[in-house]
């Protein structure tokens, strides 16, 4: 037996987060006497296959790679090892040893070489468990990982696929960029696969959805997270590092198939499943992933309720740069007039009046209340979409409403936002974290808009992903759910976290929440109503959803709830020392 010797790794934070985060060896044997105790009992227990194929395999990490599935705490697993016509006679040596060695290692020779997929399958037909992996020749996999797994499936026995999260791990045992990923964002995995690594299917699903296919070799996990993800009924989120992903340029698939032809086929099972789903969209690669351009076929029309009280320049200069890149035809403005009294602003509406046959006044004096303005525009729209809009907003494109209204058209879509930026193009809002000191937070904050760190979850912003909440500074939604679920809370957030309280008002009706990148607005935050502390309203938003303990399905519990910074946490996750999973939503990211 082999195993790595893992040294530090030059980052601090990361490695003072292994530090706290490591099973000793003490509590590693313990959860292995668990098992151990419950062996007789059949119920207790599950076998869980692992399909490895292998070509042309160095030594030394294959050595490490089948050592580490052998250091496993849970015992009740096989390995079924592919040999992918390597032709190397030290390679049937060392493999036959392996079989010879441990009973739960099977190996299989294909004389001829039929890739990736094709040598995948020949182990999932020889498969005995009831819960399917697939891992790499060349990776390590954490000793604890398949008793998370055996876990999970314990407490919820209809699960039809479990992922967890991971990092890299250099050719001399070397940690580094770990990938925190969220609960279960559909979205978010059509245009990236970050499922990745440690995936374990039910084997009612991978029945269900059929072999790997050859054409999309390269990204062939992706395409079969993509068709199994349609299927199943209940996807599950293990918010801890179980897999080391060995980067190095001589992987598996990149002997196989050059880095240019996976992209290619991961742009291909994108267009796939899309194509399933029915959704017609162009598929562009880029940096990371792709990106999905969704394609407008009706125009329903889309009421613009615009809030706004004098500051004429703000109401200006948001209609100026509507002018220059609205494209799309069927909208209507509703400017919701909150007893404006500069004369220059009475002067724009009366001259937006005369000039503009789709525009309509709305007088609501009083107190500022956004959420009764906004309701007040609601109740008057005439639109089949709502788009909430902050008159604080500068528009810095052309087809900016069209990708919110894409989304905004799914049948179980509750609510869009979009990136918003501050003048100087860093980020303001990326969607908002519940919880985040104890209150809800917009994600990113300060971030440049353009990834550039080597935090692997920064890249969500690169995609359209689902969200807790997005902000009312630019929301769109159809004005029915905007209706069903009550619109905005017009007594107890008159002014803050109303849109926070909407959103997840339609997350309790069981909507999604969309956050597109591809829309991207300039806000020039504050500008309009101060920026105060609303102390009332935050005791009110706590009181309604308990922010102080909720678990955002979409941050993960990795990273520190002590600021917007997406720092890692203190307290790194554990599983429950008592074997007793809490039903979190950060398990049920429901499919």
């Amino acid at each position: 037996m082999v195993r790595t010797i893992f040294k530090q790794t030059p980052d601090y934070s990361y490695r003072l987060f292994l530090k706290k985060s490591r099973l000793n060896e003490q509590e590693l044997a313990a959860l292995a006497i668990d098992w151990e105790k419950n062996s007789g009992h059949q119920s207790a227990h599950f076998l869980i296959s692992l399909i490895m194929p292998v070509f042309k395999p160095k030594r030394k990490w294959l050595l490490e790679m089948v050592s580490s599935i052998q250091d496993q705490v849970y015992p009740h697993w096989e390995l079924i090892i592919v040999d992918d016509g390597s032709h190397d006679n030290d390679v049937k040596i060392l493999l036959k040893q392996f079989a010879k060695e441990d009973r739960r290692i099977r190996i299989i020779f294909s004389e001829q070489n039929q890739g990736i997929s094709g040598a995948s399958n020949i182990g999932l037909h020889a498969a005995s468990g009831s819960y399917i992996g697939f891992v790499d020749q060349d990776d390590i996999v954490a000793p604890e990982a398949l008793d998370h797994v055996a876990r999970v499936i314990k407490r919820y026995p209809d699960v039809d696929i479990i992922y967890s999260d991971e990092d890299r791990i250099t050719n001399n045992g070397i940690r580094f960029n770990p990938f925190f990923k969220p609960a279960y964002s559909p979205c978010f995995l059509l245009q990236n696969m970050y499922f990745c690594h440690l995936t374990i299917y039910s084997k009612n699903i991978l029945d269900k959805i059929g072999d790997l296919r050859s054409d999309f070799d390269g990204s062939q996990d992706f395409d079969l997270a993509l068709r199994a993800s349609e299927k199943a009924d209940k996807i599950l989120h293990i918010p801890r590092i179980l897999y080391h992903w060995r980067y190095h340029h001589d992987s598996f698939s990149m002997q196989v198939h050059t880095r240019q032809t996976a992209l290619e086929a991961g742009k291909q099972a994108t267009k796939a499943a899309l194509l399933r789903r029915g959704i017609k969209a162009t598929v562009k690669r880029q940096q990371v992933g792709y990106h999905i351009q969704r394609i407008v076929e009706t125009q329903p029309m889309v009421s613009i309720i615009i809030p706004t009280k004098d500051k004429p320049d703000l109401l200006s200069q948001l209609l100026d740069s509507m002018n220059v890149y609205q494209t799309y035809p069927n909208h209507e403005l509703i400017i919701v007039n909150n007893g404006s009294r500069n004369p220059e602003t009475m002067v724009l509406l009366e001259q937006l009046k005369s000039e503009r046959n789709n525009v309509r006044i709305i007088q609501a004096p009083g107190d500022f209340n956004f959420s009764r303005l906004i309701n007040s525009g609601a109740a008057a729209a005439e639109g089949e979409l709502l788009l909430l809009l902050n008159n604080g907003i500068e528009i810095i494109h052309d087809q900016w409403l069209e990708p919110m209204i894409a989304h905004a058209l799914e049948p179980d879509v509750g609510a869009v936002g979009c990136l918003l930026l501050f003048p100087n193009k860093t980020i303001q809002h990326a969607g908002v974290a519940i919880g985040i000191r104890g209150n809800a937070e917009h994600c990113f904050r300060g971030f440049p808009s353009t990834p550039t760190s080597n935090k692997l979850h920064t890249y969500a912003l690169f995609f359209d992903r689902e969200v807790s909440a997005v902000t009312a500074t630019c929301l769109l939604m159809k004005k029915s759910i905007y209706f069903e679920v009550g619109g905005l809370d017009d007594v107890s957030f008159k002014v803050a976290f109303n849109d926070v309280d909407l959103c997840l008002k339609l997350r309790k009706h069981n909507y999604r929440i969309i956050h597109t990148v591809t829309t991207r607005l300039i806000h020039h935050e504050s500008l309009s109503k101060g920026n105060e502390l609303y102390t009332q309203e935050l005791y009110n938003l706590k009181k309604a959803w308990s922010t102080d303990s909720y678990a955002d399905p979409y941050f993960n519990p990795n990273l520190s709830r002590g600021d917007y910074h997406m720092n890692l946490s203190d307290t790194p996750w554990r599983m429950p020392k008592n074997g007793d999973l809490p039903a979190s939503e950060h398990y049920l990211g429901q499919s």
